[in-house]
């Protein structure tokens, strides 16, 4: 199983967009039958009324905590409902705030469903390998190998990547530590060298975050090769 070391910011701004649609849909239930919103009893029966949307949320926070693809359906499911609710109660009482609200939550919503649907297809989230693979060999003709900050140089195979990332697999299969590095490339007598983190751990195999305010000097950098690789038409195999 996949798992996470440093959660994005992006993964943290979806999960605090889950508990305010919930928050927010409670607050609307409150005021439209007109009890306060900091009411014990009303929030015990808020959760006893609506336990399957509860249980809902449940479900769809811990799988965008652990980044899994189920999220995505789950997530658009959660808000949808809410979106719904805030419709039928808009013409039910024809109330223009609730509808006001109704449209910035659901152009918020649309919003972050976008990017989080952009964040799950990013190379860190997916190895492309099975744990089950006996061996992997290189697919494709660059030299890989990522430095540690500890100076240690460890040869491996990159599984998948994109832009902004990739899934590095050790050949020799050592245990990379959840630490800063260099990954480095030899492609065509040509170095390559972008600073990274790890984020993602999946096997031996880690997910790099690439961070490109910090610079490798003058050295050609990930951007250079991935706008090589990708105008050649190289891709991850899988």
């Amino acid at each position: 199983m996949l798992k996470l070391i440093k959660r994005s910011q992006n993964l943290k701004l979806i999960l605090s967009l889950l508990v305010l649609a919930l928050i927010h849909f409670y607050s609307i239930l409150s005021l439209n039958i007109g009890e306060s919103v900091f009411d014990f009893s009303r929030l015990i029966g808020f959760f006893w009324d609506f336990w399957p949307l509860v249980t809902l949320f449940i479900f769809t926070f811990v799988s965008v905590f652990y980044a899994k693809k189920v999220s995505k359906p789950l997530m658009v499911t959660f808000l949808g409902i809410i979106f719904v609710w805030n419709f039928y109660l808009f013409f039910k009482d024809f109330n223009k705030s609730l509808m006001l609200l109704s449209f910035i939550f659901f152009v918020v919503s649309l919003y972050f469903i976008g990017i989080w649907n952009f964040e799950l297809e990013e190379a860190i989230y997916s190895p492309n390998f099975s744990l089950n693979d006996l061996e992997l060999h290189p697919q494709n003709s660059f030299d890989v190998w990522v430095e540690t900050s500890s100076g240690d140089h460890i040869p491996g195979i990159l599984t998948n990547w994109d832009k902004n990332g990739c899934f590095f697999l050790p050949i020799e299969k050592q245990t990379i530590l959840h630490q800063n590095l260099i990954l480095n490339i030899n492609f065509e007598e040509t170095k390559y060298f972008q600073k990274g983190q790890v984020v993602s751990v999946f096997g031996k195999g880690v997910g790099i975050r690439f961070n490109f305010r910090e610079t490798s000097g003058n050295f050609l950098n990930w951007n250079d090769f991935f706008k090589l690789i990708d105008d050649r038409s190289y891709r991850p195999n899988g």
